[in-house]
């Protein structure tokens, strides 16, 4: 009995050698293939990047080397495209999980069944094509190659590519640059010397009727304040600390994306900021319950 157990049992390793070598020789697999890359482009040459989605699609362009979205007024894209680009040149093949045409759809990868395709365009040529279907872990992706049977997981996620317009705005387009003079309607700040101050040493800007409040604060709208104090002879001292955050809080603003229905804009229910820094900015800050849009006169939409 032990001899006819052992007489299987070879028999079924001889089997699987066998099963082992027809894949290999098949599929001609070694240690080369596996480091080819999956994708081969030009980083640098790519000018137009389409993400299609299952119910959408997100286009982006480049022109005179910037990234913009054409049906979002051709707004500026972020920088996470750059990354995700340079990290689709440096996908590698790796060991195939399957080579199954029957499991293209079972792995979203299928032509009329995907999570995510991405193909990539030098002017009208198509220079990249990749489906993306689902996940097989953290932070990775099956990924096949139209017209090709081979499924492989790739390091990298759906989340990296969306296919919305939206995702791919750059959230801190309206942040300005050096900053070095903030006016409104209440108060005028300058920067010298790294130092924040009034504009004007005797008034906190062009109305000091409505910029001294009766406890002597600076007030922006009613509700944000600059904090500066009133000395016994009447003269407002500012609080630079404050002015300080403000002056960041517009150098590091970021919206979260275009208003789809802005508020009707008045210049009486806006918070008005003229900004100087290296250009010339208006912003228009308007809440609208617990929504807080902003708008600045070089940009078109509200955000």
């Amino acid at each position: 009995m032990n001899r006819f157990i052992q007489g299987l049992t070879g028999f079924l390793l001889l089997q699987l050698l066998v099963a082992v070598g027809l894949l290999w020789n098949g599929h001609n697999f070694n240690a080369e293939d596996g480091q080819q890359p999956l994708l081969t482009f030009n980083v640098d040459s790519i000018d137009r990047v389409v993400i299609s989605g299952p119910d959408q699609k997100a286009t982006l362009f480049r022109t005179s080397g910037n990234w913009q979205l054409p049906k979002l007024d051709n707004l500026p894209v972020s920088d996470n495209l750059d990354a995700v680009l340079k990290k689709l040149a440096q996908l590698k093949r790796g060991w195939p999980v399957t080579t199954s045409q029957s499991s293209h759809e079972r792995f979203d990868v299928a032509e009329d069944k995907f999570q995510r395709r991405i193909q990539l365009y030098q002017g009208d040529k198509q220079v990249g094509d990749l489906l993306l279907g689902s996940s097989p872990g953290f932070h990775k992706v099956y990924a096949r190659l139209p017209g090709a049977d081979e499924i492989y997981a790739v390091e990298l996620s759906n989340f990296e590519v969306p296919d919305d317009d939206q995702k791919w705005l750059d959230k801190s387009l309206l942040a300005a640059d050096d900053v070095s003079a903030i006016r409104a309607r209440d108060f005028d700040l300058v920067q010298e010397d790294k130092t924040w101050r009034l504009a004007t040493d005797n008034q906190a800007g062009p109305d000091q009727s409505k910029s001294a409040a009766p406890d002597g604060k600076v007030n922006l709208d009613g509700k944000v304040n600059l904090d500066g104090k009133v000395n016994p002879v009447g003269k407002v001292e500012l609080d630079v600390k404050k002015a300080e955050q403000l002056a960041y809080a517009i150098g590091a603003l970021k919206v979260t994306g275009l208003a789809p229905s802005p508020p009707e804009f008045s210049p009486e229910s806006a918070v008005v900021l003229e900004v100087t820094g290296k250009d010339h900015w208006t912003y228009n800050f308007i809440a609208d319950k617990e929504k807080y849009y902003v708008k600045r006169n070089d940009i078109g939409p509200f955000f």
